[in-house]
């Protein structure tokens, strides 16, 4: 079964899933896999619905989340299709294989007094504020996500046009004025972040060592000013979906917000139509 998983793997990345996708998918097969060979189930072709029905059950009995469970049967129905589509096994086992209902949590948001605490955390006196604060307006003004802000390059930014161009697709967020003074302002220190003028490969956002920021910096910035604002809990995701609250709020339909957001999947529908509620 390994080398099924290795061809199902470079099926689905020329499929042009994302990496994190790929990743999922590989890691819960492999769970499979070995849950199979350790019942001494080598051959694809002897897997049986029951047999995927048992590994469901036993993810539920130790304890794992509907939505990993889900998420893992998702990963199995999608490895089971391909496998059968290609001749690895006479009939697919996966096709009635279901998992528990998987119940969607209110997402948890700012108000608009915590998003303005939070905002005036930075000191705009030094340049890490200035950096700082220009991230947590694009985080809270346009819904950005981690992944696109720290790969954000300069030529993505048109300040004269007040357009953020955002993702491997260049999505065009319009900012505000506020929003666009504010980028400005950071622009005007960014190459004091640079340790090396000449290695500039046009990162936006830079760390203070001088290069691209990573996910853990950005987070631990975010983190930081969210206690020193007094906010218990603060993620990027909840300070995505606070915008998302605002737009839908200001008269924004939540299929034109997830354009807006980059979501191209049903999930990302449900995701803010999950947001009304908080309305």
């Amino acid at each position: 079964m390994p080398e099924i998983l290795e061809k199902f793997i470079r099926y689905i990345e020329a499929a042009g899933v994302s990496e994190n996708t790929r990743q999922a998918y590989q890691r819960d097969i492999r769970q499979l896999i070995i849950w199979l060979e350790a019942g001494d189930i080598q051959d694809p072709g002897s897997v049986s619905g029951a047999d995927l029905q048992s590994y469901a059950e036993m993810m539920e009995k130790e304890g794992k989340s509907a939505a990993t469970i889900s998420r893992n049967i998702a990963s199995i129905k999608k490895f089971f299709a391909f496998a059968y589509a290609n001749g690895y096994v006479f009939s697919n086992p996966a096709e009635g294989l279901h998992g528990p209902k998987v119940i969607r949590k209110t997402p948890s948001v700012l108000s608009q007094s915590e998003i303005k605490k939070l905002l005036s955390v930075p000191d705009t006196a030094t340049r890490k504020g200035i950096r700082d604060k220009a991230i947590l307006i694009m985080l809270t003004e346009t819904g950005i996500c981690v992944s696109e802000i720290i790969s954000l390059k300069c030529t993505d930014a048109d300040l004269g046009m007040r357009t953020v161009y955002a993702g491997e697709e260049r999505r065009p967020i319009v900012i505000s004025r506020h929003a666009s003074a504010v980028l400005r302002d950071y622009l005007k220190v960014r190459s004091e972040f640079l340790t090396d003028p000449s290695a500039d490969d046009d990162t936006f956002f830079l760390s203070y060592a001088g290069g691209q920021m990573t996910r853990q910096g950005l987070w631990k910035i975010i983190r930081s000013c969210g206690r020193s604002a007094g906010i218990r809990e603060i993620t990027p995701q909840i300070l995505r979906h606070s915008f998302a609250v605002s737009a839908l709020k200001s008269g924004k339909d939540v299929i034109s917000l997830q354009k807006l957001l980059g979501h191209r999947s049903r999930s990302g529908s449900l995701e803010y139509q999950n947001l009304v509620s908080l309305i």
